[in-house]
């Protein structure tokens, strides 16, 4: 009898054309531990306080270097304002000030 696996490749076939919309996620294990996180921006990085402020630093500098490459090679870039709103929507609702929780 036959797994999923030759069944679908047998009989179902992907063909792509355009890719309509990239998005790009990453992780890293390692950098999910405060410590490591800290070990990261202060001794790779070189930072001498640490600070959420610098990791969005980086995220600029690469969406930035993203927009570049569009715009050299003539790429086409949309942004969905919708999330965006959607975002700022729930951010603006949310109580100024919440209970701090400890998790163990």
């Amino acid at each position: 009898m036959p797994n999923v696996e030759t069944i679908l490749r047998e009989h179902v076939t992907l063909n792509v054309d355009c890719i309509d919309r990239l998005y790009l996620n990453g992780y890293v294990p390692r950098l999910q531990r405060p410590e490591n996180l800290w070990w990261f921006l202060h001794e790779q990085r070189g930072n001498p306080v640490v600070s959420p402020a610098l990791l969005k630093q980086m995220v600029d500098r690469f969406v930035a270097s993203i927009h570049d490459f569009a715009q050299r090679n003539r790429i086409p870039w949309s942004t969905s304002s919708g999330e965006r709103a959607r975002k700022k929507s729930r951010a603006a609702t949310r109580p100024a000030s919440r209970e701090r929780k400890e998790w163990c």
